[in-house]
């Protein structure tokens, strides 16, 4: 399975939907937050499937803020970090994934792209694709293994 990784679109789903549409077999995208009709336009747009979170500028948070679920063998927290305070470091965010037993956790909010393994668990955030050095990332999963490439625009 191939994942497109996007966060913090701020209203720009233009890259994302060419993206998705260059034919990269993508099978799914995950968007974590900023914001959920981002999403929900790019996923309307390229026709590909979507798990989406809502972010702090998304107002009454019209989508999850927390998404778990598993994805050929692998457990996936998305969320978009600004109730865990991802700006401060990933002290909560981690708690939560061991709460929660992620193995791999995408989030967003801080505009930097990151990927860290902490003990056993994957740390995402693909970056922004609005401000700054546009960033995102393909995550690639085949029975529970999983290959994440940044790529930055």
């Amino acid at each position: 399975m191939k994942i497109l990784l996007i966060s913090d679109t701020h209203t720009n789903t233009s890259d994302a939907v060419k993206i998705l549409r260059a034919g990269g077999g993508f099978n799914m995208f995950f968007h974590m937050g900023d914001t959920w009709q981002d999403a929900v336009r790019i996923r309307d747009e390229s026709g590909v499937p979507m798990r989406a979170v809502s972010g702090n500028m998304d107002g009454l948070r019209v989508g999850p803020t927390v998404e778990v679920f598993a994805l050929d063998g692998v457990r996936f927290l998305l969320t978009h970090g600004d109730m865990f305070g991802v700006h401060r470091g990933l002290r909560d965010l981690e708690a939560e994934a061991v709460r929660r037993k992620a193995d791999v956790v995408c989030f967003g909010h801080t505009h930097a792209a990151f990927d860290e393994m902490r003990g056993e668990r994957r740390f995402i955030n693909p970056g922004a694709m609005r401000y700054g050095r546009k960033s995102y990332g393909i995550l690639t999963v085949v029975d529970g293994l999983i290959v994440y490439e940044a790529v930055t625009i």
